[in-house]
């Protein structure tokens, strides 16, 4: 093996215009395949695609779709959510709604005014009469399985519950159940308790916070969901209401936040990593060509990225990381490369300083 990288060193020394042009060519034509890179922050950076756990992920956001974006209501100067249901406000939460599901990027939107549209149809009747609704014979029944279970505490407990809620709920007329309405949107908020329903914790937490709902498309690329996250805040922004701060927020902002560092911090790191370099060979290598080790490291950074892209294997941050180890490693083997070489030309004075290096180091390198 030694006489190979013997023969080797030697025979390139001889054709190194012809070597360096074939390099250029290849350089050029491998270095192409970076262009081919993909970026991958999602699922599919942990997960290989004959996983059971990967195909049941792709068959239920086919079904019930991707991730979630969330803005936040956050009531200011001790106001509570009931407030925020005023005219324009619903105004406004009806046109971002529209723009939402009219943009062809999201799957639905749930809005506090939904959740609150749910709970007015539970307690409605098409007929008028508000015992023949959905809630009150959910009430009811309950109330009859407590009672002919032996509860009796707890029957005695719904009953009077029930009858608090239906009282409430009669003192408003048909004309009255309307979310413009402040007392019919408290009595839809709040149980008997004074708390917020149960039921409306998902979009009302407290009596200080509310948030919507926005969900994406199922099995989204990282690109497209980024599109999609950016429509959603720049639409989003139009929910400014008064004493009420919003914040959208989600796991496709933070992805699209990721795949951007990926992109653009990977090559500012690079450069100044580069940079960092040409000063260290610079300032403490008095040597003749002393950037040469970088530039074949950088030509090596090319080839392995460039090759990366034509296979398809995707930037993660996991491969990402073999950029330093291969800039570490790299930098390291040149430099000593370059010390022997000039070892042979300075000291030993070898007609073949080359073959002289690749001697002895051609083992090492192995």
């Amino acid at each position: 093996m030694a006489k190979f990288w013997s023969w080797l060193a030697v025979n390139l020394g001889r054709h190194a215009g012809m070597v360096a042009l074939i390099g250029l060519v290849f350089t050029v034509v491998v270095g192409f395949g970076i262009t081919k890179l993909e970026f991958a922050t999602g699922q599919d950076s942990y997960l290989n695609k004959n996983d059971e756990v990967y195909k049941d992920n792709i068959e239920y956001q086919d079904l019930f779709g991707g991730q979630a974006m969330l803005s936040v209501f956050s009531m200011e100067d001790g106001q509570t959510i009931d407030t925020m249901f005023t005219p324009e406000n619903l105004a406004t939460f009806d046109q971002v709604t529209r723009e939402l599901e009219d943009s062809g990027q999201v799957l639905g939107v749930i809005s506090p005014v939904t959740a609150l549209e749910f709970s007015q149809n539970l307690v409605t009747s098409s007929d008028g009469n508000p015992f023949n609704a959905v809630a009150a014979k959910a009430l009811a029944h309950a109330a009859k399985v407590a009672e002919d279970s032996g509860d009796t505490t707890s029957a005695e407990a719904r009953a009077a519950d029930l009858d608090v809620t239906a009282t409430k709920l009669l003192a408003f007329t048909p004309e009255q159940q309307t979310l413009e309405n402040p007392e019919w949107v408290k009595f839809l908020l709040y149980d008997n308790a004074g708390e917020v329903r149960q039921a409306l914790r998902p979009f009302f937490p407290d009596d200080t916070h509310a948030q919507m709902i926005t969900r994406l498309p199922g099995n989204m690329s990282i690109e497209d969901e980024g599109a999609a996250s950016d429509k959603v805040v720049s639409i989003t922004d139009k929910l400014d209401f008064a004493g009420v701060e919003t914040t959208t927020t989600g796991a496709p902002i933070l992805l699209k936040g990721i795949n951007d560092y990926l992109r653009g911090g990977m090559l500012t790191l690079g450069g100044i990593a580069v940079a960092v370099m040409i000063v260290i060979l610079m300032l403490f290598f008095n040597v003749r060509w002393r950037l040469l080790p970088l530039l074949v490291v950088i030509i090596g950074v090319i080839w392995a990225f460039g090759i990366a892209g034509y296979l398809g294997i995707p930037l993660t941050l996991v491969t990402i990381a073999g950029l330093p180890v291969m800039l570490g490693i790299g930098i390291d083997y040149a430099i000593q490369m370059h010390s022997r070489i000039e070892e042979e030309v300075i000291i030993d004075r070898s007609p073949h300083p080359i073959q002289a290096a690749a001697r002895g180091l051609g083992p090492a390198l192995l």
